[in-house]
């Protein structure tokens, strides 16, 4: 187990972090981003004459400057661990020091590119990562192997972790929201002018702020979900009960703040209590994945209600990459990127933009990858007795039905949203129209009632070029 001292500095890097975005937060609501025209000085000088706005602009940076002291120092006393122990602590400690740098070059690029939005999405979306990665090693250090009977599903760190990926997603769009001037969009709330599907302003603002309740929303189901999961699952537990009731009161919280927010007009008080608030979810989620993790990698099993047996031996399977890739169907995937992005260029007659190009595609890849992994859960039982599929991972057992399920559903969601809010909503219609098209007309009803199945399905081969 790793040293007081490490577990110490891991902590109080990890808060530190959580502080300094709430200050971050603080800097933006109130108009302070620039009041500093100069970095990584402020007028040319290290202690500036202060007003409200500069100190707020200099306390930020000066805690930036904390957090990567702290950070240093947990790094140096996880290459001071015994040998035998010191892999692990190095390796994401580093991984943190690299995080930490690439913020602090995103840092000095909102000055001098004058809080350009997708800069400040990043700037958050990267400090963000770094408290979960924080949070991570901190709860990890301070575990201890526990033998007594715990979790009822293996991998049941899957569920929090998706929660909290949804959650992260929805932090950054709503970051680069509202550096575009689009956090008051839609004037109303749930509602967008009294409609559940508004019409889109040509700024797009309004498909910004229609995209950030979208993936709210996603994120608030994912969320209660996790909490009902885990109670169901390990009641028993404290050490995953509460983390996950937490979050489900954080969730609740954080909706009623969006809520207030808009009908307020975006105080800044509210503003920086709904970033403080969503910056917590996201650190608790993690913390619940990481325990959740640590006691599955262990081999702890449940004899609670609801539980079912694990592996032989007690032993969950740990995270197979390649099956979820192997999931999606890659060599397919590869045809759907080029004939989409063919599609693009026919469709300009000239090369498309880089960063339309990369959201169109992963827009594509997620969608499609996730139709293909529902595909590959609904034909296990066909996939099991030929001898060409029967090596997949869910006849070979690598995964378990509803890892495939969930990892398909949460693909698809996933492909839309990155369409509907980064490209146009066209696309992410025709993307959703293609996921539907092969997972019900072609998977559920053609390929088990019809010869020419392959025919009609292949339709759904069509849509690629269609979004491009």
């Amino acid at each position: 187990m790793p040293t007081a001292t490490f577990r110490r500095l891991a902590w109080a890097t990890a808060i530190e972090t959580y502080l300094l975005i709430i200050i971050g937060a603080a800097t933006k609501a109130y108009g302070a981003g620039l009041s500093c025209p100069d970095w990584p000085l402020c007028f040319g000088k290290l202690v500036p004459q202060m007003n409200f706005l500069v100190f707020l602009e200099w306390f930020h940076r000066l805690g930036a400057a904390l957090i990567t002291v702290l950070a240093l120092a947990a790094t140096v006393s996880a290459f001071r661990l015994p040998a035998r122990e010191r892999r692990p602590w190095v390796r994401w400690t580093l991984f943190a020091m690299a995080l930490v740098l690439v913020q602090s070059i995103f840092g000095g690029l909102t000055v001098i590119m004058r809080l350009e939005p997708w800069v400040e999405a990043a700037h958050t979306g990267l400090a963000t990562a770094f408290l979960a990665v924080w949070v991570m090693i901190a709860v990890s250090a301070g575990m201890q192997e526990r033998g007594r009977q715990i979790l009822t599903a293996p991998m049941m760190w899957v569920v929090p972790l998706v929660a909290a990926l949804s959650t992260y997603s929805t932090m950054v769009i709503g970051s680069y929201m509202k550096a575009a001037h689009g956090g008051l969009a839609c004037p109303d709330w749930p509602l967008c002018y009294g409609q559940v599907i508004p019409a889109f302003s040509p700024d797009g603002l309004i498909l910004l702020q229609f995209g950030h309740r979208l993936a709210a929303l996603a994120a608030f189901v994912l969320v209660i979900y996790t909490a009902y999961f885990i109670y169901r699952r390990a009641a028993q537990e404290p050490a995953l009960v509460v983390p996950a009731g937490i979050s489900a009161g954080l969730m609740l919280v954080q909706v009623l703040i969006g809520g207030v927010a808009v009908a307020q007009k975006l105080p800044p008080l509210v503003t920086v209590t709904h970033l403080a608030v969503a910056a917590a979810l996201v650190a608790t989620l993690m913390a619940l994945t990481t325990v959740a993790y640590r006691l599955s990698a262990a081999g702890v099993v449940s004899g609670g209600p609801g539980a079912g047996g694990g592996p032989p031996g007690g032993q969950h399977r740990r995270c197979d990459v390649l099956a979820y890739v192997q999931l999606m169907k890659p060599r397919i995937l590869l045809l759907i990127l080029v004939t989409g992005y063919g599609a693009m260029w026919v469709a300009g007659r000239e090369m498309p933009p880089p960063a339309l190009t990369f959201f169109t595609l992963l827009g594509l890849l997620l969608t499609s990858g996730g139709a293909n992994a529902v595909n590959m859960w609904y034909d296990r039982d066909i996939d099991a007795v030929m001898s060409r599929t029967r090596n997949r991972p869910l006849p070979s057992g690598r995964l378990e039905p509803w890892q495939a399920l969930a990892f398909g559903v949460a693909a698809g969601i996933a492909g839309v949203l990155v369409l509907a809010i980064f490209v146009n909503l066209l696309a992410a219609v025709w993307a959703l129209v293609g996921y539907l098209y092969y997972v019900i007309i072609y998977t559920m009803w053609l390929k088990r009632s019809s010869a020419q199945n392959i025919v009609i399905g292949g339709g759904a081969g069509a849509i690629p070029p269609l979004v491009g």
